[in-house]
Formats: structure tokens, C-alpha cells, sequence
């Protein structure tokens, strides 16, 4: 498979379940783990330097929900706060009936909309080259005081991610980190995930699935079958069958839906262009009936 970049244009397991070390299932159980939730966020400001106001108002910029994945981006002063996104998901969950508990939910927090704007929509959808995207990156960051918490809760885990400027924190407020896993001898971490469904459906049965997006970043580039492997995990965490998997052995994926950049790795430092290219990278794509893993193989220079 041929890459859409480097420097031409481009073209464009786990089921949800109750947690019954306090009798009681979630968001009940998170009521109850009210300390370590606290300590957690007091954790997160302490390691980013920062003191989160948790009375301003919050602006929805993003809410999609499809099939058991939700997907939410807040905007406000408030909105970096950890307590402030575990509250949201709580009273989110809360009035979810038995059984159609959300397998994933993603929400993000960012300070303002500039800054919301270079995480939910990256690169764009234009045709861009490897130096085009290079230059917008920079161009964002030149403008300092970057801010973004994301609450990522897979099943009865979770993890929430904390970015000021250039100080990251991790902290797992309930269960363990569902974005850190191992499959087939590789060390995973889920980046990014994103769904959506096309505007209408292109199947001859008239079927529109949801369509799961996930980039992972592995200790090493795995061959195709550990690759299919890890695909096949996506599709279990998710409960979508049509996935497309993204494997770098670093966090730059410069193209498609990812971000500008990945904003919680401590190293944020922009590969060159041959640095890019020499890593490798695989991209899976699966349905119902199979996964298909090919390595991205980029133009020459």
C-alpha cells in the first residue's frame, strides 16, 4: 500500500461490565471511589503546574454517540479540569438503562476553541504535503500555553491525560489504563480513536455500520498477522467489526483524521522527513468477513 504523504499530496476487548468490589456497578462505583478521584486530579494539577477553576461555564463543541462510542469535546476554562470531565461522564452514564452502557467514551477537554480546533479536525481534510503539516504544527505551537485533559474510559477503565504546554501527566482514576495493552508480543498504546458512519450507506445490502478509526503506537512495527491481531483487539474494545488501524513505532501519524500532533508524549519533537518515512507503518482495515494488514510503502523523495 502506497502512503498519501510524505512530501507529494495526499488523498485523502473489552465489553462494558460492573465493577462489583463495592456491591455496586458504575457510575455508582465511581460515586464511591469519590476520594481516589480526587486525588487523582489533585495529582494531575500538581504535575502540570496548574489550579483548575471548576465554576465556568462549558461549551459543547463535539457530542456523537453511535452505537455504544461516544465522542465529546468541552471548551472552557474549567474544561482541562479532571473532576470536571469525570463529572460528565458520570451524570452522563447515569440515566443509561441496564445494558446499553457505552462500550467507549471519549471526553475531551480544552481550554479554548483554538486549541479544540487543531485536536478534533488536525490536519484538515485538503491535500496537504509533509512540509504543509510540519508548518501548521509549528505555526500552533509558536502560539504557547497549549491546554487539553482527555478522560478516555474503556469498559470499567480509565485513564485521564493532562497537557500544559509541555508538561504531561497520566493518571488512572478507575480499574487500570485501557489505552496500554499487549498482543502478540508488542507494547500498544491507543493514541487516538474516532468513529462515524458515511453519509449514506454504499453496500449493496443498504447496511451503514459505524466505522471505528484507531492509530496505536507499538513498541516495533509489527508484520501483518501481529498486526491483524491488534486490529482484532480494536474491534473487540469497541464492538464494531469495520475498523481501520493505523501502526506506527512512534506517535506521528501525519495524515487522515489524526490530530496536528499527539500532545500527551513527553518527546514532542517533529521527526524530518526521513526520520518519518524510515519508521514504518501498517494500516489494517477489517469488516465482518476479514483483516487485511499491508505496511505503507512511501513515494521516494
Amino acid at each position: 500500500m502506497t502512503a498519501k504523504i510524505p512530501n507529494s499530496p495526499r488523498t485523502h476487548g473489552e465489553p462494558w461490565h460492573e465493577d462489583r468490589r463495592f456491591g455496586i456497578g458504575w457510575p455508582a462505583a465511581c460515586v464511591a471511589c469519590g476520594l481516589r478521584l480526587a486525588l487523582v486530579v489533585a495529582f494531575l494539577a500538581a504535575a502540570t503546574g496548574v489550579a483548575y477553576p471548576s465554576d465556568a461555564k462549558l461549551v459543547t463543541m463535539l457530542d456523537r454517540r453511535l452505537d455504544g462510542l461516544w465522542d465529546v469535546a468541552l471548551v472552557g476554562p474549567s474544561a482541562t479540569d479532571g473532576q470536571t470531565l469525570l463529572g460528565y461522564y458520570r451524570n452522563a452514564v447515569r440515566g443509561v438503562r441496564p445494558g446499553q452502557e457505552p462500550k467507549l467514551v471519549v471526553v475531551a477537554g480544552f481550554r479554548d476553541a483554538n486549541g479544540a480546533g487543531m485536536m478534533l479536525y488536525g490536519a484538515g481534510s485538503t491535500e496537504k504535503t509533509y512540509y504543509d503539516i510540519v508548518a501548521r504544527i509549528r505555526q500552533a505551537r509558536a502560539t504557547g500555553g497549549f491546554r487539553m485533559t482527555r478522560l478516555t474510559v474503556i469498559g470499567s477503565n480509565a485513564v485521564l491525560q493532562s497537557v500544559v504546554g509541555d508538561r504531561v501527566a497520566r493518571a488512572v482514576p478507575f480499574g487500570r489504563d485501557p489505552t496500554r495493552f499487549e498482543v502478540a508480543g508488542r507494547k500498544c498504546v491507543l493514541l487516538v480513536i474516532n468513529f462515524h458512519r458515511l453519509p449514506r450507506s454504499i453496500r449493496p445490502d443498504g447496511t451503514n455500520p459505524t466505522i471505528v478509526i484507531a492509530y496505536i503506537k507499538a513498541d516495533a512495527v509489527p508484520g501483518a498477522k501481529a498486526a491483524a491481531l491488534i486490529a482484532r483487539r480494536i474491534q473487540g474494545m469497541t464492538g464494531q467489526r469495520n475498523v481501520r488501524v493505523d501502526i506506527r513505532s512512534d506517535s506521528w501519524f501525519i495524515e487522515g483524521t489524526f490530530p496536528l500532533w499527539y500532545p500527551f508524549e513527553p518527546d514532542s519533537r517533529i521527526p524530518s522527513l526521513s526520520e518519518y518515512t524510515s519508521r514504518g507503518e501498517i494500516l489494517c482495515t477489517g469488516d465482518e468477513k476479514r483483516i487485511r494488514c499491508e505496511p505503507m510503502r512511501f513515494p521516494p523523495r
